[in-house]
């Protein structure tokens, strides 16, 4: 028992050291809820990037409320999630703020059907991912006028429904 524990520790602690001296992130895209994300309450920073057609594009919250939602290129989960979120949002009339990590190609197709209603979509770099703390895909978030997180939600659950967004959307826009 004894030579299990410590070769735990022992596991444990390298795998730590190497994504400390790496500086990557994991990225996980398993649809469950271990993303991270910003605390309730706390204030989303000003996002930089691209546009899907490569201009340098920031936001600020434009003091609006409005849905965040954060999408990794290729990913299956955020496949399943985001026409649930469209439909959601469209129904209301809530603006979506999308952010897309990963392969441009990829986001530029996966991601069309926000721009096309007119929402805003920005590619970002790691350096971002670190700043908003989102480690898993999809990540959505609730924000008020001023940029103050409300409710976030980290994976995609099956049980979350077209209608569940829809009403946890309404009860704090």
């Amino acid at each position: 028992m004894l030579y299990v524990t410590v070769g735990v520790i022992v596991g444990l602690s390298f795998g730590l050291n190497v994504l400390l001296l790496t500086g990557n992130i994991a990225l996980n895209a398993s649809g469950d809820d271990r993303g991270g994300g910003l605390s309730i309450g706390s204030t989303l920073p000003v996002i930089h990037g691209t546009d899907l057609d490569g201009h340098s594009v920031s936001y600020d919250n434009n003091n609006r409320p409005r849905i965040v939602y954060a999408a990794l290129a290729g990913c299956p989960h955020c496949a399943e999630w985001s026409p649930k979120l469209l439909n959601a949002t469209a129904q209301l009339g809530t603006d979506v703020l999308v952010l897309g990590y990963g392969d441009v190609e990829t986001l530029v197709e996966e991601l069309e059907e926000y721009r096309s209603r007119g929402d805003s979509v920005i590619i970002i770099d790691q350096a971002m991912l670190r700043r908003l703390n989102i480690s898993g895909f999809p990540f959505t978030y609730i924000v008020d006028e001023m940029g103050k997180i409300l409710h976030s939600w980290r994976g995609n659950s099956p049980s979350i429904t077209t209608d569940i967004i829809e009403t946890t959307i309404n009860s704090f826009i």
